[in-house]
């Protein structure tokens, strides 16, 4: 009794261990390439437009110790479905970075201004490979990250009840979204897909009521489905 009593506790005390999720494992924030603006914006508009080539020499040892950082970065957990992205851009701005000093270290002008603006091409491309393209659909992932990879996975139904409710609600602010210029010209296939995934998340939500785990497991897969069919839209 006493030793069956001990275990439950124990099961119970790592579900809760587990479903602890960090606030930066499900943050697309990543430090270091906030601190690359710094010096991608002086380099971008400044010595760039200037040609102020003594600048663009100068900013090139932070430009080449952030790249250094950015290549040992590891992204949070949020954004591993944006990995293979990141490191195909994170490859070509590397490039750009080993031109940038080939540039300066051969006294080429010309080519130190045309590898700069490459620079800050391949910046922005490694920005945009991470950003959300709408703050609602962001948060609506957030709480799909936490039933994908935690609730469902550990069968904590208490929080995945919970969280089928709040996905519920993210999926309906979806639907009153204000649109950007670029979902706006995709906005008929836009809404199409949130009722989608607005239907699903009610199914889920419905499934999550019962005690019909395979059925919640079913249901969980076809939001993350929807969910990666709507944001493959913007690619």
């Amino acid at each position: 009794m006493f030793v069956y009593l001990g275990l439950l506790l124990t099961l119970q005390a790592n579900a809760q261990h587990n479903s602890k999720i960090s606030h930066e494992e499900v943050s697309a924030h990543i430090p270091t390439l906030s601190d690359f603006h710094g010096v991608i914006y002086p380099l971008w508009h400044d010595a760039w437009p200037n040609n102020n080539f003594e600048l663009m020499k100068e900013l090139y040892p932070q430009v080449r110790g952030l790249t250094e950082k950015l290549n040992n970065e590891v992204l949070p957990g949020i954004l591993r479905d944006k990995e293979n992205a990141w490191r195909e851009r994170l490859e070509k701005l590397t490039t750009s970075v080993k031109l940038y000093k080939q540039a300066i270290d051969e006294n080429d002008e010309t080519g130190l201004k045309n590898v700069v603006e490459e620079v800050h091409a391949n910046y922005e491309g490694l920005v945009r490979a991470i950003t959300p393209f709408m703050k609602e659909l962001d948060a609506f992932h957030v709480v799909l990250y936490k039933i994908y990879h935690y609730y469902m996975p550990e069968k904590n139904m208490d929080a995945l009840r919970t969280a089928s409710m709040e996905l519920l609600e993210k999926a309906k602010a979806l639907q009153t979204a204000k649109l950007s210029r670029e979902v706006e010209r995709k906005a008929d296939k836009f809404k199409a897909g949130v009722e989608k995934l607005r239907t699903s998340a009610a199914k889920l939500v419905e499934s999550a009521s019962g005690n019909n785990v395979k059925d919640m497991a079913k249901r969980v897969e076809t939001v993350h489905d929807n969910y990666q069919s709507l944001e493959q839209m913007f690619e």
